[in-house]
Protein backbone atom coordinates (compact mmCIF):
# COMPACT_ATOMS: atom_id res chain seq x y z
CA UNK A 1 0.00 0.00 0.00
CA UNK A 2 0.64 3.33 -0.21
CA UNK A 3 1.04 6.64 1.31
CA UNK A 4 -1.26 9.05 -0.15
CA UNK A 5 -1.27 11.63 2.85
CA UNK A 6 -4.63 13.02 5.30
CA UNK A 7 -7.73 13.55 4.93
CA UNK A 8 -9.98 14.85 7.61
CA UNK A 9 -7.36 14.50 10.01
CA UNK A 10 -6.64 10.68 8.98
CA UNK A 11 -4.51 8.87 7.12
CA UNK A 12 -5.58 7.43 4.03
CA UNK A 13 -4.11 4.46 1.91
CA UNK A 14 -3.89 3.54 -1.68
CA UNK A 15 -6.21 0.27 -2.23
CA UNK A 16 -4.57 -3.01 -3.56
CA UNK A 17 -4.19 -3.37 -7.09
CA UNK A 18 -6.53 -6.69 -6.67
CA UNK A 19 -8.60 -4.76 -4.70
CA UNK A 20 -12.05 -2.15 -5.63
CA UNK A 21 -12.01 -0.96 -1.57
CA UNK A 22 -10.44 1.34 0.09
CA UNK A 23 -9.15 0.29 3.82
CA UNK A 24 -10.77 2.67 6.75
CA UNK A 25 -8.88 5.07 8.23
CA UNK A 26 -5.66 4.15 10.24
CA UNK A 27 -6.50 5.64 14.14
CA UNK A 28 -4.35 8.01 15.28
CA UNK A 29 -2.50 7.42 18.96
CA UNK A 30 -2.13 9.55 21.64
CA UNK A 31 1.22 10.25 22.54
CA UNK A 32 2.08 8.97 26.38
CA UNK A 33 1.95 11.40 28.78
CA UNK A 34 5.14 12.93 30.14
CA UNK A 35 6.46 11.45 33.71
CA UNK A 36 5.72 15.54 34.52
CA UNK A 37 2.11 15.14 33.40
CA UNK A 38 1.78 11.72 35.15
CA UNK A 39 2.98 13.50 38.50
CA UNK A 40 0.31 16.56 38.00
CA UNK A 41 -2.92 14.00 37.33
CA UNK A 42 -1.61 12.15 40.46
CA UNK A 43 -1.43 15.33 42.64
CA UNK A 44 -4.71 16.40 41.06
CA UNK A 45 -6.40 12.98 41.95
CA UNK A 46 -5.08 12.75 45.53
CA UNK A 47 -5.88 16.23 45.99
CA UNK A 48 -9.86 15.59 45.16
CA UNK A 49 -10.01 12.37 46.27
CA UNK A 50 -8.77 12.93 49.74
CA UNK A 51 -10.53 15.76 50.59
CA UNK A 52 -14.00 14.11 49.12
CA UNK A 53 -13.17 11.44 52.18
CA UNK A 54 -12.38 14.00 54.59
CA UNK A 55 -15.63 15.63 53.74
CA UNK A 56 -17.93 12.72 53.13
CA UNK A 57 -16.62 11.14 56.49
CA UNK A 58 -16.66 14.00 58.40
CA UNK A 59 -20.28 14.55 57.76
CA UNK A 60 -20.70 10.69 58.19
CA UNK A 61 -19.22 11.30 61.91
CA UNK A 62 -20.39 14.49 62.87
CA UNK A 63 -24.15 12.98 62.02
CA UNK A 64 -23.15 9.38 64.54
CA UNK A 65 -22.33 12.10 66.89
CA UNK A 66 -25.50 13.47 67.01
CA UNK A 67 -27.42 10.72 66.91
CA UNK A 68 -25.12 8.99 69.66
CA UNK A 69 -24.34 6.05 67.90
CA UNK A 70 -20.58 6.01 68.73
CA UNK A 71 -19.82 2.82 66.92
CA UNK A 72 -20.13 4.54 63.96
CA UNK A 73 -18.71 7.33 64.67
CA UNK A 74 -15.78 5.55 65.41
CA UNK A 75 -15.90 4.15 61.96
CA UNK A 76 -16.26 7.82 60.70
CA UNK A 77 -12.97 8.79 62.21
CA UNK A 78 -11.48 5.57 60.58
CA UNK A 79 -12.27 6.65 57.27
CA UNK A 80 -11.56 10.28 57.96
CA UNK A 81 -7.90 8.85 58.66
CA UNK A 82 -7.80 7.46 54.70
CA UNK A 83 -8.29 11.56 53.84
CA UNK A 84 -5.54 12.31 56.07
CA UNK A 85 -3.00 9.76 54.54
CA UNK A 86 -3.68 10.33 51.26
CA UNK A 87 -3.32 14.52 51.49
CA UNK A 88 -0.30 13.41 53.47
CA UNK A 89 1.27 11.38 50.40
CA UNK A 90 0.41 14.32 48.14
CA UNK A 91 2.53 17.11 50.44
CA UNK A 92 5.75 14.61 50.56
CA UNK A 93 5.40 14.39 46.91
CA UNK A 94 4.53 17.89 46.37
CA UNK A 95 7.65 18.20 48.65
CA UNK A 96 9.65 16.19 46.05
CA UNK A 97 9.66 12.48 48.11
CA UNK A 98 8.99 10.21 45.99
CA UNK A 99 7.68 7.96 49.46
CA UNK A 100 4.41 9.71 49.01
CA UNK A 101 3.19 7.24 46.11
CA UNK A 102 3.36 4.54 49.05
CA UNK A 103 1.26 6.87 51.52
CA UNK A 104 -1.37 7.26 48.31
CA UNK A 105 -1.21 3.48 47.92
CA UNK A 106 -1.53 2.55 51.88
CA UNK A 107 -3.99 5.27 52.45
CA UNK A 108 -6.84 3.15 50.08
CA UNK A 109 -5.36 0.05 50.69
CA UNK A 110 -6.24 1.40 54.78
CA UNK A 111 -9.86 2.82 53.50
CA UNK A 112 -10.58 -0.02 51.40
CA UNK A 113 -9.94 -2.75 54.45
CA UNK A 114 -12.26 -0.19 56.84
CA UNK A 115 -14.87 0.59 54.07
CA UNK A 116 -15.37 -3.92 53.49
CA UNK A 117 -15.02 -4.93 57.36
CA UNK A 118 -18.06 -2.05 58.05
CA UNK A 119 -20.14 -3.27 54.92
CA UNK A 120 -19.71 -7.19 56.43
CA UNK A 121 -20.69 -6.08 59.93
CA UNK A 122 -23.46 -4.13 58.56
CA UNK A 123 -24.34 -7.48 56.78
CA UNK A 124 -24.34 -9.45 59.75
CA UNK A 125 -25.94 -7.26 62.24
CA UNK A 126 -28.96 -6.57 60.36
CA UNK A 127 -31.94 -5.13 63.12
CA UNK A 128 -35.32 -5.02 60.95
CA UNK A 129 -36.36 -2.80 64.68
CA UNK A 130 -33.62 -0.04 63.34
CA UNK A 131 -34.07 -0.26 59.80
CA UNK A 132 -37.99 0.07 59.93
CA UNK A 133 -37.64 3.15 62.14
CA UNK A 134 -35.70 4.99 59.29
CA UNK A 135 -37.80 3.46 56.60
CA UNK A 136 -41.07 3.95 57.65
CA UNK A 137 -40.84 8.00 57.83
CA UNK A 138 -39.19 7.60 54.32
CA UNK A 139 -42.17 5.28 52.97
CA UNK A 140 -45.09 7.93 54.17
CA UNK A 141 -42.84 10.75 53.04
CA UNK A 142 -44.69 12.72 50.00
CA UNK A 143 -41.77 11.87 47.86
CA UNK A 144 -42.09 8.15 48.58
CA UNK A 145 -45.96 7.90 48.11
CA UNK A 146 -45.92 8.56 44.45
CA UNK A 147 -43.50 6.35 43.61
CA UNK A 148 -45.19 3.18 45.35
CA UNK A 149 -48.44 4.22 44.17
CA UNK A 150 -46.64 4.24 40.45
CA UNK A 151 -45.52 0.75 41.36
CA UNK A 152 -48.55 -0.56 42.67
CA UNK A 153 -46.51 -1.40 46.43
CA UNK A 154 -47.87 -1.04 49.71
CA UNK A 155 -45.84 0.00 52.44
CA UNK A 156 -46.53 -3.06 53.97
CA UNK A 157 -44.57 -4.82 50.61
CA UNK A 158 -41.75 -2.87 51.15
CA UNK A 159 -40.77 -3.49 54.78
CA UNK A 160 -41.51 -7.35 54.26
CA UNK A 161 -38.50 -7.09 51.58
CA UNK A 162 -36.71 -4.86 53.46
CA UNK A 163 -34.22 -7.18 54.48
CA UNK A 164 -33.77 -8.02 50.97
CA UNK A 165 -33.17 -4.53 50.19
CA UNK A 166 -31.33 -3.51 53.11
CA UNK A 167 -28.46 -7.41 51.91
CA UNK A 168 -28.61 -6.03 48.19
CA UNK A 169 -27.43 -2.44 48.79
CA UNK A 170 -24.89 -2.99 50.99
CA UNK A 171 -23.52 -6.00 49.23
CA UNK A 172 -23.66 -3.88 45.61
CA UNK A 173 -21.99 -1.04 47.77
CA UNK A 174 -18.91 -3.44 48.88
CA UNK A 175 -18.26 -4.15 45.77
CA UNK A 176 -18.31 -0.75 44.07
CA UNK A 177 -16.33 0.48 46.83
CA UNK A 178 -14.24 -2.68 45.86
CA UNK A 179 -13.49 -2.17 42.54
CA UNK A 180 -13.11 1.77 42.89
CA UNK A 181 -10.50 1.97 45.37
CA UNK A 182 -8.84 -1.12 44.44
CA UNK A 183 -7.98 0.68 40.73
CA UNK A 184 -7.29 3.77 42.36
CA UNK A 185 -4.63 1.96 44.38
CA UNK A 186 -3.41 0.02 40.91
CA UNK A 187 -3.58 3.03 38.87
CA UNK A 188 -0.97 4.72 42.00
CA UNK A 189 1.09 1.95 41.74
CA UNK A 190 1.67 1.92 37.68
CA UNK A 191 1.90 5.73 37.85
CA UNK A 192 5.06 5.29 40.12
CA UNK A 193 7.56 5.11 37.34
CA UNK A 194 6.47 7.65 35.96
CA UNK A 195 5.85 10.35 39.58
CA UNK A 196 9.84 8.68 40.25
CA UNK A 197 11.19 9.93 36.56
CA UNK A 198 9.28 13.18 36.88
CA UNK A 199 10.35 13.99 41.24
CA UNK A 200 14.28 12.76 39.70
CA UNK A 201 14.19 15.65 36.67
CA UNK A 202 12.66 18.27 39.14
CA UNK A 203 15.51 17.18 41.59
CA UNK A 204 18.24 17.29 39.65
CA UNK A 205 20.62 19.94 40.35
CA UNK A 206 20.37 22.91 37.17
Amino acid sequence: MAFLGRQGGAIRLAPRPDSGTIPAPMATREPPLTPEETLRRVLRTARIDGLSVLVVSGVFTLWSLADRDWTEAGIGLLICGAGVIELRGRALLTAGQTRGVDWLIGSQVWLLAVAQSYFLWRLQSYDPELVRRYAVPLLRSGFARPILSAAGLTEGDVLHDMRAVYTTSYMIAAVLFFIFQGSLALRYRRQRPAVTAALGLANRPV
